[in-house]
């Protein structure tokens, strides 16, 4: 009789869980507004590092108020949670409204969209945390004192789960068992999928990154306006900065680059070869030539026109290399030894006679002075280096000659300005792995650039390396700091590729919840096996109430149950999930290079995703128990001792 008057006191209702509710979902906003302002505004965060604490701080402060909710209401404060969600709901969309009221402009740093989708995703956790933190306030404190200990909740858990032998049970394994077992591999199952699907998402996004910035610079100093020749004092005071690294001057320009089968628009950089390698990767990403030639055009190897001017070539470069050779008192074997004919601008592999041994091959200094020295067939044209995609386009190798053509010229003709052309020799050829990059980007040197697109001393800007790539947004804003600001302005590699890693981010978003809809059956399947075994043990069930056990004991039994169950197949999916990835690591699953630019399937592990995933199918099994653990306890002694 007075568990059952109790349910009649318990009111659908609870003002003061309603208004503990309301306190919370503020004080949650307020705390985030000052975690954000002293994080991001004030120690410039990057707000992708910053979320972490941010979501974290707003998320301890709901599920604090949440849990005294419950406590002060004793009972799930579902209509409460949910009338504070709608008002979350409403009071984010106040801007919205008021610039549409009053047409003034839009003053966030987001666009109106992108701001209501995520206020509506904020108010809607928001309202799930405030909900998780009231069942377990009323499964703790539902009884007017808090009571966090166990006692033999486990215990009975773990029997009516046949996780336990029974010494005194003739039978191996019982229909309980089996079911458990069920949930436990579909848990398995689910984490183990989330875990490799994001591992390998994360090793896309890192592989594409590392190459991005490989082949561009961590940041950028631009200048309004197209007259930045005072670039070299500029120069000395970003690399005062701490925490630059590198810094190298370039120009960028739209053209057309052509060759006697093929024509091709790219972005044609001015590179100073002396310093680009210290900001970029380029010259590790040459595959033939040499980015040095940049600035020595007259190494540039000439391509044979025909096997008569290859042989000549050849015989002039034997005769240098012999005479050099014979100063040094290292006599060369007499003609007719065997020749290996290798690729244009290669020094040739020599072996001596039989009486002698071996000489050794000559070095690289010896091949570029007796490259210099050889007459050459054509011209002196400087040099470019372009990727590897756009010379297969060109169908030109190391030492053909391209045209560059650009629209941008001061000569005019009857009908308007005549576009710029002018001859260059394919210097280097590169690979950086990225299509866009090895199809449409092509370099010069600085000089040359800058005489080509009658610049002057001018630069487009300065490329910057940094030490630390996640403090880029910090050090761009020092920069500008030493700089006195206008008319200089910084781009991190974040806001010059922003569109590209939100994509990559919002996929990988996508996947994610794609996967984790895709596991709710998991809960529905726990849900269905503790129903079933609220049924099953209700005699039990009865029997307890009948020793004096309360509700919330009742409600502890059946949530270790479904805790046990995600718990396990949590650990057991975690540890599968790192295994595979493991596997994929080590070059388990390789992939063609010339279609997908990587070799085998990339993968990263980040342990705060696999912390994540297992804590998600944690708190899905939670909230699965929440309902058959509520009808459990709703059981009076009289209905399962009934038929008994």
């Amino acid at each position: 009789m007075a568990v059952a008057a109790g349910r009649r006191r318990t009111r659908a209702f609870s003002p003061r869980g309603a208004a503990l509710t309301l306190a919370g979902t503020i004080v949650a906003s307020l705390v985030a507004g000052v975690l954000k302002t002293a994080l991001v505004d004030r120690a410039a965060w990057s707000f992708a590092t910053a979320a972490v604490p941010i979501a974290g701080g707003a998320a301890l402060v709901l599920l604090a108020t949440g849990f005294f909710a419950g406590w002060a209401a004793r009972k799930l404060c579902v209509l409460e949670v949910l009338i504070a969600t709608l008002l979350a709901v409403l009071v984010s969309q106040i801007p919205l409204l008021l610039a549409a009221a009053s047409h003034t402009p839009w003053v966030l740093a987001v666009d109106p969209q992108t701001y209501e989708t995520w206020a509506v995703v904020a108010a809607l956790g928001a309202g799930g945390i405030l909900f998780l933190g009231s069942s377990l306030g009323f499964m703790l404190a539902g009884g007017g004192r808090l009571d966090l200990g166990l006692r033999y909740e486990l215990f009975v858990a773990l029997t009516f789960l046949r996780l336990r032998r029974e010494r005194q049970s003739g039978r191996r394994f019982s229909p309980s068992a089996v079911v458990t077992w069920i949930a436990v591999l579909a848990v398995v199952i689910g984490v183990m999928a989330l875990t490799i699907v994001l591992s390998v998402m994360s090793g896309f996004e890192l592989d594409l990154k590392s190459k991005i910035l490989g082949t561009n610079a961590h940041a950028v100093v631009l200048k309004y306006g197209s007259d930045f020749s005072e670039w070299p004092q500029v120069e000395k005071k970003v690399r005062a900065v701490r925490g630059v690294v590198g810094v190298t001057p370039f120009t960028m320009n739209e053209v057309m680059i052509s060759s006697e089968s093929n024509l091709s628009g790219v972005v044609l950089k001015g590179i100073d070869p002396k310093t680009v390698n210290r900001v970029t990767d380029i010259g590790k990403s040459v595959q033939d030539g040499d980015l040095s030639w940049l600035s020595t055009p007259e190494k540039i190897p000439l391509p044979p026109e025909d096997e008569e001017d290859a042989a000549a070539l050849e015989k002039k470069l034997d005769k240098l290399l012999d005479a050099e050779d014979a100063q040094a008192g290292k006599r060369r074997a007499a003609p007719g030894h065997p020749q290996e004919v290798g690729s244009p601008g290669e020094r040739r592999a020599r072996t001596a006679p039989p009486t002698s041994p071996p000489a050794a091959p000559p070095t690289p200094e010896k091949k570029d002075a007796a490259t210099a020295a050889a007459p050459r067939a054509g011209p002196l044209l400087p040099g470019v280096v372009i990727g590897r995609e756009l010379a297969h386009s060109l169908r030109v190798f190391v030492g053909d000659t391209v045209h560059v053509v650009s629209p941008l010229s001061n000569e005019l003709g009857p009908t308007g300005p005549i576009p710029k052309s002018r001859p260059f020799r394919v210097a280097a050829i590169f690979y950086s792995g990225m299509y866009e990059y090895d199809s449409k980007f092509a370099y010069l040197a600085l000089p040359e650039a800058q005489k080509y697109f009658d610049m002057g001393s001018a630069v487009t800007g300065l490329e910057l390396k940094v030490a630390d790539i996640d403090a880029t947004k910090r050090i761009t804003r020092d920069i500008l700091f030493a700089l006195d600001g206008y008319p200089y302005h910084t781009k991190d590699w974040g806001e010059m590729n922003h569109n590209l890693f939100a994509a990559l981010a919002m996929e990988k978003l996508v996947m994610a919840i794609i996967l984790g809809f895709a596991s709710l059956p998991v809960g529905f399947l726990i849900l269905a096996i503790l129903m079933f075994l609220a049924f099953e043990k209700s005699k039990e069930i009865s029997v307890l109430k009948s020793m004096g056990a309360r509700d919330q004991s009742v409600m502890k039994v059946f949530v270790l149950e479904g805790l046990l169950i995600g718990c396990l197949g949590a650990a057991i999916g975690l540890l599968v999930g790192w295994l595979v990835c493991l596997f994929i690591a080590a070059g388990g699953i390789k992939l063609d290079p010339s279609v997908y630019y990587i070799e085998s399937l990339p993968v990263r592990i980040e342990r705060w995703q696999f912390a994540l995933v297992g804590l998600s199918a944690i708190l899905l099994s939670y909230l699965a128990t929440i309902y058959p653990a509520l009808a459990a306890s709703r059981l009076a002694p009289v209905e399962g001792l009934r038929n008994d």
